[in-house]
């Protein structure tokens, strides 16, 4: 804490350190007045001596911080070194107590002010006196501003506990994002088979938040990882900080503290909706993506792969990098943004998962040409995105058509109500592989057809797949997914 004599700043530290010990935090007070009897009783008020009293409150802090959830250090600190060193060593956010020279003069409970203000030769007069006979320099970087000139002691107070515990909730927040890092990497790198269902919905939940697509994330651990430091720079980009501070907040928040909603109304669907989702696992629905929104991603897809779709010849791109299978893992863009984000779409899933606890997950966009003999369709067969290691989860999967797409136009397909059959499935043929197969054989798949904007919504135990595209023009998709977010920690 910064300000001049009589601010404030040791009736406010007290009155905080007071109210957050009923909260249970474990709260020290350095009243520099009180360390100028003891550490600090050979200094005088030169500016050499103040400088050196702060390094010594500072040194002492550091002595006492393994005991403490928080010490505040209430001194005058009038230079900006002197708050500079607290910052670059130990960085310690500053509170400027701020209180007008007048109401100083005015207040003046020890009677300072009145002696500083003596003339010169008078036995009483104080010399290097802040804001009289010295200065109180103009203040650099501020974290918080309380004006007791112009608040009870009581608000500013109040003030002072909500600057507190944001500030320790960020610190908490910090660490965590920072462990988070560490064990991902590690744990990226170690190859482990086997992730806990904590673990998935961890990683999910930070690549939403901060935006990450799988593909890109796996590349910088594999290729590109040197540090911590540079680890969290990438994930940054050129991100302001304050917004990178709020992206950490909401992860960590999400993952400690959501709570159970049992009285979830629903929202979007109708009873027939809801009833055709309970016995087929999916549902299609018109109407909640413009068609501008659909034209803008198709913009950006085609600018991506270098396509011209009044020249066919370039719409069979040949960069892998750009292009995997029939998927673009890589595209974000505020256009694609606009969808995934999408409040309607949003709430459908909210419907489904009986929750408004849910992250946008980072998926891919989809493009599929026309098949022709010399390019043959590059998509997966009839298949499952399951974990079967994990075993099969309430999970929900989407994809919304950018354009209208025929049943042979590279419609996606599934096979209607045999979610309710998995485990019946793989009891009978084994494995998931023969399932699979067995169920081609029977050609129970469905292409569904739709118009432009159409959302898709499908459970993972749901056996489906795209198809090839054996119309005359391109079909292109964005992918849209939304993770539930379960309490990790209480």
């Amino acid at each position: 804490m910064t300000g001049m004599s009589g601010a404030g700043k040791t009736t406010l530290a007290f009155g905080v350190q007071e109210i957050l010990a009923r909260q249970g935090y474990n709260v020290y007070v350095m009243d520099a007045d009180e360390y100028r009897k003891t550490l600090c009783k050979d200094l005088g008020f030169s500016r050499e001596d103040r400088l050196t009293n702060i390094k010594r409150l500072a040194s002492r802090a550091k002595e006492l911080s393994e005991e403490y959830d928080l010490i505040i250090i209430a001194a005058i600190n009038p230079f900006e070194e002197g708050r500079g060193f607290l910052r670059e060593m130990y960085n310690s956010p500053l509170l400027y107590v701020k209180c007008e020279l007048d109401q100083l003069i005015e207040r003046d409970p020890k009677g300072l002010y009145q002696k500083a203000l003596l003339p010169e030769g008078h036995p009483d007069h104080i010399t290097n006196f802040t804001g009289i006979s010295d200065p109180f320099e103009q203040l650099g970087k501020v974290d918080w501003i309380i004006d007791t000139s112009s608040v009870s002691i009581e608000d500013a107070i109040a003030q002072f506990v909500v600057y507190i515990q944001d500030y320790l909730k960020e610190q908490r927040a910090t660490v965590f994002f920072q462990e988070f890092l560490s064990t991902l990497e590690q744990r990226t790198k170690s190859l482990k088979a086997n992730k806990t269902d904590v673990e998935l919905v961890a990683e999910q939940v930070f690549r939403s938040v901060f935006e990450i697509p799988v593909y890109d994330l796996m590349a910088f651990l594999y290729h590109d990882f040197r540090n911590l430091e540079q680890f969290e720079s990438w994930i940054r980009k050129d991100e302001p900080e304050q917004d990178f501070k709020r992206r950490i907040a909401a992860f960590y928040r999400l993952l400690h503290a959501v709570d159970e909603q049992t009285d979830y109304r629903n929202q979007v669907l109708t009873n027939e909706q809801w009833q055709h989702w309970k016995e087929k696992g999916y549902i299609q629905i018109s109407g909640l993506i413009s068609e501008e929104d659909c034209d803008n991603v198709k913009e950006q897809i085609c600018n991506y792969l270098e396509i011209d779709m009044w020249r066919s010849e370039t719409w069979w791109p040949q960069d892998d990098r750009k292009l995997h299978s029939i998927l673009l893992p890589s595209l974000v863009t505020p256009e694609t943004k606009d969808i995934s984000y999408n409040e309607q779409v949003r709430r459908v899933f909210e419907d489904l998962y009986e929750s408004t606890a849910l992250v946008p997950k980072m998926v891919p966009l989809g493009y599929n040409p026309p098949e022709t003999t010399q390019s043959k369709f590059r998509g997966t067969g009839l298949h499952w995105d399951i974990d079967f290691e994990i075993g099969a989860r309430y999970y929900i999967q989407g994809l919304i058509y950018l354009d209208d797409v025929d049943a042979d136009g590279g419609a996606f397909s599934l096979i209607p109500g045999y979610q309710h059959k998995l485990d019946e499935l793989l009891q009978e043929h084994g494995t998931a592989d023969n399932a699979l197969k067995w169920l081609e054989q029977q050609q129970l798949q469905v292409n569904l057809a739709g118009k432009k904007g159409d959302l898709i919504l499908w459970l993972e135990t749901l056996p489906h797949a795209a198809t090839p595209n054996r119309m005359d023009k391109p079909r292109f998709v964005q992918y849209v997914a939304y993770q539930k977010v379960e309490i990790l920690t209480t």
